[in-house]
């Protein structure tokens, strides 16, 4: 129980305090998908 416990508040503060990554982590995911739907419709 502890673990799960821990591990969730952890990754709220960390995207609290840095903004940046997720929404880097978000853009790179998107724009792979993005990608990957190009290069299957081309």
């Amino acid at each position: 129980d502890d673990a799960p416990g821990t591990s969730l508040p952890r990754q709220e503060d960390n995207a609290e305090e840095e903004s940046n990554s997720p929404k880097i982590q978000l853009a790179m995911w998107v724009g792979m998908m993005f990608s990957i739907v190009l290069m299957l419709l081309i």
